[in-house]
């Protein structure tokens, strides 16, 4: 067998394929460190006696998660045989401790067939039938669905279901679920072939106490392998999902902060000049200016003098007094009356950086949200 990994890590070489020869035990006591530095490692797994796969099954009870690598096993042919071969062939019980999300091709020796080995939760292992190997043609693989769609049969096994009081889209009826994501838990039971158990609802969502040092709530149901799967309106947080796993999002939905509408009753000093944009007030303005020093321009006929310019600006001022300041008044008076009637509020922040800077509001969130515990 040292010959044969010699002669792979040479081949593998070749094609500028970094490989490692690695015992169980280094794999026992280094596998955090592929699980922290690697992406996702390949993991060849050569096994010819009854020793070396016991050894194998061990080293698998201890790595978790056994999920993170993707598995390739090998059975080999030794000298005494094919000591193994009914166990590669015909496993029963779940000897390298896979679960669900497990990817493990297994050859069994000249068979060219690549199994998949995964479990999910009864303790046997369940085999998929993925490729066929073919010196002439490679790989063949016998099905293009994904790793979920090749998995979707659950066997009849028993799915315990979490939830929450009150949450949205659910409603509790005699033990049952029923609204939204209950007729939704209905189908994925038919579809995927379960039966499901529904637990006693909780009052919470789930947060991490820290006192105690625990999830509480339907996630802490999860989290303590009390539940299988909870159906109420979770919201992802990037704390929950290092401890849970979500599906895809179902429904979408934002942050919002309310607070009491400010008090519109009293009236600015500014109200006064809000009736008319700043643009408009320096139009009149430069209007009455320009009117006086164009006038004066036009009787000196180029000769300035301070005394007509404000003898024309006093003219001009009672000209708008008399004819033009009735219309400007009306105008005005409409634009000030619907500010009145129509004051829209002005709201004391609209962002969450505004918010801190105020410093006057006090933040209430619902207990074990994800809001809280985001906040907390």
């Amino acid at each position: 067998m040292t010959t044969l990994v010699h002669t792979w890590s040479r081949e593998f070489s070749r094609h500028r394929v970094m490989t490692v020869t690695i015992t169980f035990s280094d794999l026992t006591s280094e596998y955090n460190d592929y699980w922290k530095n690697i992406t996702r490692p390949l993991f060849v797994v050569l096994l010819d006696t009854e020793e070396t796969m016991g050894e194998f099954a061990e080293t698998t009870r201890s790595v978790k998660p056994i999920s993170f690598p993707i598995w390739l096993v090998m059975f080999l042919q030794h000298s005494d045989g094919n000591p193994l071969e009914e166990r590669c062939r015909h496993p029963t019980v779940n000897v390298f401790n896979v679960d669900f999300r497990t990817q493990m091709l297994v050859l069994c020796y000249a068979r060219p067939i690549l199994v998949e080995w995964y479990a999910i939760r009864d303790n046997r292992t369940r085999t998929f039938d993925l490729a066929l190997w073919s010196p002439d043609r490679g790989l063949l693989l016998r099905t293009r669905k994904s790793l979920y769609a090749r998995r979707s049969d659950m066997f009849g096994d028993v799915v315990r279901v979490a939830s929450v009081n009150n949450s949205p889209l659910i409603s509790h009826e005699n033990g049952t679920i029923g609204g939204f994501f209950g007729l939704l838990l209905i189908e994925l039971s038919k579809v995927m072939n379960f039966t499901v158990e529904i637990l006693d609802p909780v009052k919470g969502y789930g947060s991490w106490s820290k006192e105690k040092k625990v999830w509480t709530g339907a996630i802490g149901q999860l989290v303590a392998n009390e539940a299988d799967i909870g159906i109420s309106a979770f919201t992802m947080t990037t704390h929950r999902q290092n401890v849970i796993d979500y599906t895809i999002p179902l429904i979408r939905s934002q942050y919002s902060l309310y607070f009491k509408r400010p008090n519109t009753a009293l009236v600015e000093w500014s109200l006064y000049l809000r009736a008319f944009s700043y643009k408009t007030w320096i139009a009149l303005l430069m209007t009455i200016t320009t009117a006086s020093i164009l006038l004066t321009i036009m009787k000196t006929k180029g000769y300035f003098s301070m005394n007509l310019m404000f003898e024309n600006y006093i003219n001009v001022w009672g000209i708008y007094c008399q004819q033009g300041l009735s219309v400007i008044l009306a105008i005005y008076s409409a634009s000030f009356i619907s500010y009145l009637v129509l004051c829209t509020p002005k709201l004391p922040f609209s962002t969450l950086e505004g918010y801190v800077k105020d410093g006057s509001y006090k933040l209430i969130v619902v207990q074990n949200s994800a809001q809280y515990d985001d906040l907390n």
